[in-house]
């Protein structure tokens, strides 16, 4: 039993010690790439919220006079500290900052249809028409009291004239409405989808964002051969497959970075995501 124990206080022991190990790496990272920690969060931010490449223009320099198992080395610790910002509650509340202020503003419909408009104005034309209907009947001497009311109010048309000219304002009025109502459904369907593809885009848990980043690398970053033909051409080494060549400066990057440093960029980024992905128990 007690050396049950002491293997296990072992494998604990060397297991602190690989963590502290890892975390002094990526701390020391930053120095050796002249790096700030808030300048390292904000390429991660950026580069997890856009989907593109981290801007490293800076320190692609010092990354290129790196052997092989430096630069391997190095990917893993910045891979480590990307990875805590992204696990931190500073990303989640910037996240959650950007996305609100993202957000399309979703529009509400009228909460009328086109048929319903066409029903409303139907209902309004035959209250007309039985209003017409109803001066029609009046009796002579009704009829022309209410036209000499209508002149002293100023009116200068006759009962039919007013009834036509209330029947067209009618109609013209319904067709208005329509359209007003067409546009306004309109506009809110566009924001609704434009909502949708946006929540789509970028999910209220940013894991799911970050997930979807690092199945977006993993698959770019497979398309990537181990070793292919470089040859000079106009002072500077160019692939000799004009294939390859065509690539994006991303992909030529991801090659030039070399295979340690690719493996240990699709290492960190698997067990990131198996972990983001784990089922809960």
């Amino acid at each position: 039993m007690a050396k049950t124990r002491t293997s296990a206080s072992l494998v604990a022991a060397t297991a602190l010690a690989v963590a502290i190990g890892t975390l002094a790496a990526a701390a020391d990272v930053l120095t050796q790439f002249q790096l700030t920690q808030e300048e390292a969060d904000e390429k991660t931010f950026d580069a997890l919220w856009s989907g593109a490449p981290p801007d490293l223009s800076s320190a692609a320099g010092i990354f290129r006079g790196l052997s092989p198992d430096a630069r391997a080395a190095a990917v893993s610790a910045a891979a480590t500290l990307a990875r805590q910002y992204a696990e931190s509650d500073a990303f989640r509340e910037r996240y959650a900052t950007q996305r609100r202020a993202g957000r399309p503003t979703e529009i509400q419909s009228s909460g009328m249809t086109a048929k319903d408009a066409d029903k409303q104005a139907a209902d309004a034309a035959k209250a007309m028409a039985d209003a017409q209907a109803a001066l029609k009947d009046l009796p002579p001497e009704m009829k022309k009291m209410v036209e000499a009311m209508m002149k002293e109010a100023g009116s200068e048309m006759d009962l039919d004239a007013m009834a036509a000219e209330s029947g067209k304002a009618a109609k013209e009025g319904a067709a208005a409405q329509k359209a007003a109502i067409a546009k306004t459904n309109e506009a809110a369907a566009r924001s609704q989808q434009s909502a949708k593809e946006f929540d789509a885009a970028y999910p209220a848990n940013p894991e799911r964002l970050v997930a979807r980043r690092l199945r977006e690398f993993l698959d770019y970053s497979a398309t990537v051969p181990d070793s292919a033909v470089l040859v000079p051409r106009g002072g500077k080494m160019v692939f000799a497959d004009p294939v390859l060549e065509k690539k994006p400066d991303y992909w030529k990057q991801l090659y030039r970075a070399g295979k340690p440093a690719r493996d240990a960029a699709r290492a960190a980024a698997t067990a990131w995501l198996n972990t983001l992905e784990r089922p809960v128990q």
